[in-house]
């Protein structure tokens, strides 16, 4: 009786796990999606300027996506071939996320200290109708090509053995990008100055949104300064430069003039003899 008891109770068990296992089964013709898994995971740090690292499972139909830079550039160039992930760094860091056909996603993050990806830019300051050559720029790997972003008070190209040429058309500031055979980004932005001399107590001046204006100060010797806050919104930054020219003879007072916005303002000085003066700009 013992025995037919424990039988009993033994079959029932094992049907009752029979029937369980049943009923996590997917529908007959239901396909389960398996985990997307990469050789690799996390932050990784290599040397150079390339990785590659391969799709271990995952459901097909990969896609990569990129991170972008500041300045709205991919991160990195990214292919899949199969399961072969290649990466090609355009910066010092990346975030790369692969997904597959059933939106399963996995993501790593790619260091390099390879010194063509370090970030940098160039700033020119250029007279208008001047022309100059820059031999000295060395960022990424070469070949360059040039992206103008903004602006058209400057034209800039690439000459032989990777110079760059810079003409200023018009005073204004303009903005470009430098880009390297690989796809490596660097700002370019020049700006071509307008030069005028305040040789009396007051001046006019006319001027546009987003340009770099220098006052000449020849009117009663130097030792100026501001003459209160002179806050305005057309005005971005007003900068003194105490004997700024080459000859150390003149002060020069820079006004880089907002972005946005029309109309006029006063900007008022002093200097340290008591003599006052006032130039007023009109932004057009």
């Amino acid at each position: 009786m013992k025995k037919s008891t424990l039988l009993l109770l033994l079959c029932g068990l094992l049907l009752a796990c029979h029937t369980s296992d049943e009923e996590n089964l997917p529908p007959e013709g239901e396909v389960v999606p398996c985990d997307l898994t990469l050789s690799v995971y996390g932050s990784i740090t290599i040397e150079g300027l390339d990785y590659e690292f391969d799709i271990l499972e995952g459901n097909g139909d990969y896609v990569a996506e990129v991170t972008d830079t500041k300045q709205g550039d991919k991160e990195a160039l990214v292919t899949i071939i199969d399961n072969k992930v290649k990466v090609s760094l355009l910066s010092n860091s990346a975030g790369i996320t692969i997904v597959d056909k059933e939106n399963q996603r996995a993501a790593i993050t790619l260091h390099s200290y390879d010194q063509s990806l370090t970030p940098t830019g160039y700033g020119l300051f250029l007279e208008n109708g001047k022309e100059y050559i820059m031999t000295d720029v060395s960022f990424g790997a070469g070949k360059y090509k040039v992206e103008n972003v903004k602006g058209n008070s400057a034209e800039v190209s690439v000459i032989a053995n990777d110079a760059v040429r810079i003409k200023g058309l018009n005073p204004g500031n303009s903005y470009f990008k430098l880009i390297d055979h690989r796809g490596t980004t660097a700002r370019f932005d020049v700006y071509v100055t307008e030069n005028h001399d305040l040789a009396s107590p007051s001046m006019v001046i006319y001027g546009i949104n987003d340009q770099i204006l220098n006052v000449w100060i020849k009117y009663d010797d130097v030792g100026w300064t501001l003459d209160g806050e002179n806050k305005s919104p057309l005005i971005e930054e007003l900068y003194l430069h105490s004997k700024g020219d080459m000859e150390k003879k003149y002060d020069i007072l820079q006004i880089n003039t907002a972005k946005e916005g029309k109309g006029s303002t006063s900007i008022k000085l002093k200097n340290n003899k008591g003599s006052t003066a006032t130039i007023f700009l009109n932004i057009e």
